[in-house]
């Protein structure tokens, strides 16, 4: 069975806050393009990447901040 984690911070902080600032700032993202799932890190940051069309080290910027 695979956990979904809602407060567990898979970066830097907090991903719960991390999700809600990216929703805020990125009117194009939901909470399924957010949903952080135990080994599955890599291929939600793939999906947002495309989603917003940035490079990964753009998506990363923006996660950083």
């Amino acid at each position: 069975m695979m956990k979904i984690h809602t407060t567990t911070a898979p970066f830097s902080e907090n991903w719960c806050e991390q999700k809600e600032r990216l929703l805020d700032r990125f009117a194009i993202l939901n909470e399924t393009d957010l949903l952080y799932i135990d080994g599955k890190k890599d291929e939600m940051l793939d999906k947002v990447r495309k989603i917003l069309g940035t490079t990964q080290e753009e998506l990363r910027n923006i996660l950083k901040k």
